[in-house]
């Protein structure tokens, strides 16, 4: 019995990897480098991967990282800012899910002033019964401690739980929490591996009530 529905953040909620490409794309550019969304895709969803951008273009300009984010932080910021607003399909899911009382969650490996700062201005944070970041969890995704730790929230157990991800990072730490976890990916992770999902939507209109109840019915 689906008893709770749980979503990522970054990349599902709002789309915020096209404009980190976009802004890390235009950064590259600017050297006479080239870095395609394929090529960016396998640093998608994972905390901490702008570290390891930084340095290895430090590596190879001979530049410092922390100028190198100075840069570059405010043009994402900025394509972040245009680009926030809900997905296709995502208010009405939402709206089901209140309607038959279905609780809802948010688990992010981001940082919480990130994510509360993300989730008010897309007017959806009372939509959420929990919400899980980084700063909670011992350890971030791939791990399965932010999934776990909202279902514990809720007092649900993570077998009747969804979650919604669009990242491979996200799927394994979903799966290893021992949840049903359906793919929504973006421009960017759509490049990535998401065949471990139980489930592969191309935009949220695809999924509803009865395929996530279906999910769930199943052996997992």
């Amino acid at each position: 019995m689906l008893q709770a529905v749980i979503f990522d953040l970054d990349g599902l909620l709002v789309d915020t990897e096209t404009p980190d490409w976009e802004a890390w794309h235009e950064l590259y550019a600017r050297r006479g480098l080239r870095l395609g969304p394929e090529e960016y895709a396998p640093y998608a969803g994972q905390y901490g991967s702008w570290d390891q951008l930084y340095a290895a273009l430090a590596r190879h300009t001979h530049e410092d990282p922390v100028a190198l984010h100075t840069e570059r932080l405010p043009r994402f910021l900025e394509r972040v800012e245009r680009s926030l607003r809900l997905p296709d399909g995502l208010s009405e899911l939402l709206a089901t899910l209140r309607a038959r009382e279905i609780p809802c969650g948010v688990a992010s490996a981001s940082d919480r002033e990130w994510v509360e700062q993300i989730l008010d201005r897309l007017a959806v944070r009372g939509q959420f019964r929990v919400v899980v970041t980084g700063h909670e969890c011992p350890v971030r995704k791939p791990a399965p401690d932010c999934y776990l730790r909202a279902a514990a929230d809720m007092g649900v157990a993570p077998a009747w739980c969804v979650a919604l991800e669009d990242s491979a990072t996200g799927i394994q730490a979903a799966r290893h929490a021992g949840m049903w976890v359906v793919a929504v990916p973006n421009g960017i992770t759509r490049y990535q591996d998401l065949s471990h999902a139980h489930l592969q939507v191309q935009t949220f209109r695809d999924l509803d009530l009865a395929r996530l109840r279906q999910l769930v019915s199943g052996p997992l």
